[in-house]
């Protein structure tokens, strides 16, 4: 089971709205006795266009998984949207989604002899598929929950918003078409995102929503890796765009170049908004013109784990090897990680194995041990299956 229950996608303003729909739902899970008496709430078929159903519907569910579960994924899905739009919007936002939703499945079993539908699922997967358009690359801090055996565990994995949405989507497009694309949960869920997709991709284009040119249209053409300029960089993730007219404004009083303490604490900025891909663009940029110009060692740890969420592999490959040459004492997990990455990522498996010859097995907590010793099996497994290593040692 995969349970989203966070996200590192830039919040800029607090949940309040998603955070008063869950205890909405809530409050009508009460008073509908659990979904057990849902008169006046129910989406009903067959029984004309009832708008007022539109509303109420979302906030009907049956029984306790059912409503723990959507609540879940509607403050991971809620964070990402109403932190781009603030209260006010995103439950305009949220209503017209539950109004379009509702409209269509209900026009769509004006003839039909089933009873009715409830839940806020339709609407979630409108939001999720606008946080698919507006942040695809962000992470969604994801609950992995399996059993082996009797033994329940889980465990915490990262998942782009880009995977995770297509997988759900996908999964309940595969089910409904197994199932004749009869009514259903996934046909619900696929009507929830056919409303939101266009809906995200239309407020991108007219400008209503800020994604710092991080949505589906700008990752597709790279934007999201370049500056004003055009050269490869980050675009900031966390920080407000100012307008064209600020910008100029702004370039025109910079005048100086800022001194290396100030460009340093600048990209311990972009580390702490979680810029990081931004941040190692111009930390780079700033050991070019100046090498003895580094970072501490706390905020190399936290550039190279947002790094790492990113996938942004070239760069981190680059600052590990900076990482492992300066603490040479505290390297052990680091070299595990580049290792991994030359291994996995760039079919490096002989440059791997090099940069792990220093570890010692006997030095390593139980957990990193077991990380070590699957990398360099890895490694020399893709050796001895011939791989050709086109690149570095």
């Amino acid at each position: 089971m995969f349970i989203p229950v966070g996200t590192d996608a830039p919040i800029y303003h607090r949940p309040f709205a998603t955070v008063g729909l869950i205890l909405a739902n809530i409050g009508s899970f009460v008073l509908t006795a659990g979904g057990t008496q849902p008169e006046g709430w129910l989406l009903s078929f067959g029984q004309g266009l009832r708008p007022w159903e539109w509303m109420t519907a979302p906030f009907l569910h049956f029984g306790f998984m059912h409503l723990i579960g959507n609540m879940i994924f509607l403050w991971s899905f809620g964070l990402i949207i109403e932190g781009k739009l603030g209260w006010l919007r995103f439950l305009t936002l949220y209503g017209f989604l539950a109004a379009v939703g509702g409209c269509i499945t209900q026009t769509l079993m004006l003839w039909s002899d089933a009873v009715g539908a409830g839940g806020a699922s339709g609407v979630i997967y409108s939001l999720m598929a606008i946080a698919l358009v507006w942040a695809p690359k962000n992470c969604l801090d994801v609950m992995l929950v399996y059993s082996i055996g009797f033994y329940l565990r889980t465990t915490l994995i990262d998942v782009t918003v880009l995977t995770f949405s297509v997988c759900f989507i996908g999964f309940d497009l595969l089910f409904a078409w197994l199932g004749g694309f009869t009514m259903s949960s996934e046909v619900l869920h696929l009507l929830g995102a056919a409303v939101g997709f266009p809906v995200g991709i239309v407020m991108v284009k007219r400008g209503m929503v800020d994604c710092e040119d991080w949505d589906l249209f700008s990752v597709m053409r790279g934007d999201h890796l370049k500056d004003s300029t055009g050269n490869v960089a980050a675009r900031p993730i966390r920080e407000w765009k100012s307008s064209e007219k600020q910008d100029q404004r702004e370039n025109q009083v910079r005048r100086k170049k800022p001194g290396r303490a100030s460009q340093l604490k600048s990209v311990r900025e972009m580390i702490a908004g979680q810029r990081y891909l931004g941040a190692w663009t111009k930390y780079d940029a700033l050991r070019a013109t100046s090498p003895k110009s580094h970072l501490d060692e706390k905020a190399m740890r936290d550039l190279i784990e947002g790094l790492r969420r990113q996938e942004e592999w070239g760069p981190l490959v680059s600052l590990l090897e900076e990482y492992i040459d300066r603490f040479p004492e505290s390297d052990r997990q680091a070299r595990i990680l580049l290792a991994a990455i030359l291994s996995q990522q760039q079919q490096r498996p002989r440059a791997a194995l090099k940069i792990l010859a220093p570890v010692e097995p006997e030095s390593l907590g139980d957990e990193q041990r077991r990380h070590f010793e699957k990398v360099r099996r890895k490694a020399q497994s893709q050796i001895d299956e011939g791989i050709l290593e086109l690149s570095g040692d």
